[in-house]
């Protein structure tokens, strides 16, 4: 970062930042003369001022939520019923477990990190215990992962998230998910 005592920083949307030595350019006065140092930034609809020592990280934990669950590519609802069955008795924000009916082993799950703060920053981890044995990453544009073919068996999804300055929220989110075997045995679709 330039110096910036005593001297002037002028930008621009888009464009770049320049540095003017203010006692120079004759453009403050001694009567407006701060006695610390103040950014001040002005656009359309006014000016922002703001001390450049004071920005810090940002430390806020991102909460993880589920935003869709899919079976063979099709988003499913509280509610909507599979095989005559409802697999999702509330929204997939707010349950913690389900059973997939036999042959409904295709299903995709989609996440997100409650941060607003240039969120195309955050960042994913996640596993399928029973399946993955490593932590696979995710970013902002790829928040959904798919899972085809599972065996039969119990299995617990994980994915924790962090902000867009790398404040991880360890816990995260998970989701408990049985895969039913057929009752011939035979697991494949009808």
């Amino acid at each position: 970062m330039p110096e910036l005592v005593g001297n002037l920083l002028v930008g621009q949307s888009g464009g770049p930042t320049s540095v003017i030595n203010a006692s120079l350019a004759g453009v403050i006065q001694e009567a407006g003369r701060h006695e610390c140092i103040e950014e001040i930034f002005g656009g359309a609809n006014g000016f922002n001022i703001f001390r450049p020592e004071q920005l810090g990280l940002n430390k806020n934990i991102p909460p993880v939520v589920f935003t869709d669950f899919q079976l063979f590519n099709k988003s499913l609802k509280a509610e909507d019923l599979v095989d005559g069955k409802v697999l999702l008795p509330q929204s997939i924000t707010e349950i913690s477990s389900l059973v997939l009916p036999p042959g409904k082993n295709v299903f995709s799950i989609e996440f997100a990190a409650l941060n607003f703060f240039h969120p195309e920053n955050n960042a994913y981890k996640y596993r399928l215990e029973g399946f993955d044995e490593d932590w696979l990453t995710a970013d902002s544009k790829s928040r959904r992962v798919t899972f085809t073919n599972l065996d039969p068996g119990t299995y617990t999804f994980r994915v924790k998230a962090s902000n867009n300055d790398g404040a991880w929220n360890e816990k995260g989110a998970s989701l408990e998910i049985t895969v039913l075997p057929s009752q011939s045995g035979d697991d494949e679709e009808d």
